[in-house]
């Protein structure tokens, strides 16, 4: 890379760095503006100019490529806190679309190159994930983004299908989360398969990569639990699938084997699963208070894995779990939610 490229790829970090904090700053849809724009300029500088060096030092090699490019596209997501119709649009649309090249990032490194088909087909179908249900969802909504009131219309909206967002969002969900596991699969093959001096290698980048990958589907189910229980009557039956599947992400994310079988026994006692009690939930008066608490936990959780706090991660389980026994006393304390319970007649006769 000559130099005049590398001052025109720092030039271009510059302005994008400062159009994201300029919108992100002065959209007042974030809650800690300046915390998310800390933690997106410093994500998306250090792949630009980790990128801009590694093409420097291996012009060859794609990873540089793969970094710049992470980095650069990054920053489109700033663009859906404007209050102008055409960014926010934009924004809408291609917001999530680093994760194209970041997915080609780790199925290519060390060589940069990708090798087979399948590695070659992830990222396209990527695209096709991120982008292709926000574009259907922008045509056919007028307010496309879910629990933003008062973000712009869209600007290319063509039609007045209100449920399109919600629809299409849980579409992108769901295949955006068989997607990671694709990858998560492809990945952990590729370590198994290789010897002790290229793990060494591939660790910075696949370790990194996995707990990425992980921790995207974890806040996938989050914001999807978010939607269930935002609504004035939650439907318990998406509640528990997404609850199962919140808890199962979780254990996914610690990468542990050990900890992996313990859960798994724990959960095959009576009363024991995550959602061994959400069935006879139905029939509580206090249902959406439960519920609403369950959730602020799940996402309290989450934010403490993601900020690293270990301690407060495991506070935050353990009123989860206190929260479990509450409703079990909840439960035996209503008949008609005891009736609910897979088998309640036998607890009766020990009762």
């Amino acid at each position: 890379m000559s130099r005049v490229t590398l001052v025109l790829g720092l030039a271009l970090l510059l302005v994008e760095a400062s159009v994201a904090v300029a919108l992100i700053a002065s959209g007042g849809r974030t809650e800690d503006p300046w915390v998310t724009i800390a933690l997106a300029v410093t994500a998306g500088s250090a792949f630009v100019v980790s990128g801009l060096v590694a093409l420097t030092l291996r012009p060859e090699n794609r990873t540089g490529l793969y970094l710049a490019a992470t980095g650069y596209v990054w920053f489109l997501a700033a663009l859906a806190e404007s209050d102008h119709s055409w960014l926010f649009t934009i924004g809408f649309v291609l917001g999530n679309l680093a994760w194209v090249p970041f997915t080609a990032l780790v199925l290519a490194y060390p060589a940069g190159r990708l090798e087979t088909r399948l590695d070659r087909a992830i990222p396209v179908v990527t695209a096709l994930v991120l982008v292709g249900p926000s574009l259907i969802a922008a045509l056919l909504d007028p307010t496309p983004a879910l629990s933003c009131d008062d973000c712009p219309e869209s600007a290319i909206a063509i039609a007045d299908v209100s449920d399109a967002g919600d629809v299409l969002d849980a579409v992108a969900t769901g295949a955006g989360l068989v997607l990671i596991a694709i990858v998560v699969t492809v990945l952990v093959r590729r370590w198994r398969a290789a010897t002790a001096a290229l793990r060494r290698v591939l660790w910075p980048v696949a370790g990194a990569g996995l707990a990425t990958l992980l921790s995207i589907g974890l806040v996938a189910v989050t914001e999807q639990l978010d939607a269930v229980v935002g609504e004035r009557a939650p439907v318990l039956e998406q509640f528990v699938e997404l609850n199962d599947a919140y808890h199962g992400e979780l254990v996914r994310l610690a990468k542990s084997d050990a900890l992996t079988r313990a859960i798994a026994n724990v959960v095959a006692l009576p009363f024991a699963s995550p959602g061994a009690l959400l069935a006879s939930q139905a029939a509580l008066t206090r249902e959406q208070e439960v519920l609403v608490v369950a959730q602020h936990q799940h996402r309290a959780m989450l934010e403490a894995v993601g900020a690293g706090h270990g301690a407060r991660a495991e506070e935050i389980a353990r009123e989860h779990a206190r929260l479990a026994m509450l409703n079990l006393e909840l439960v035996l304390g209503s008949e008609s939610a005891l009736e609910r319970l897979p088998g309640a007649p036998l607890l009766r006769r020990v009762v």
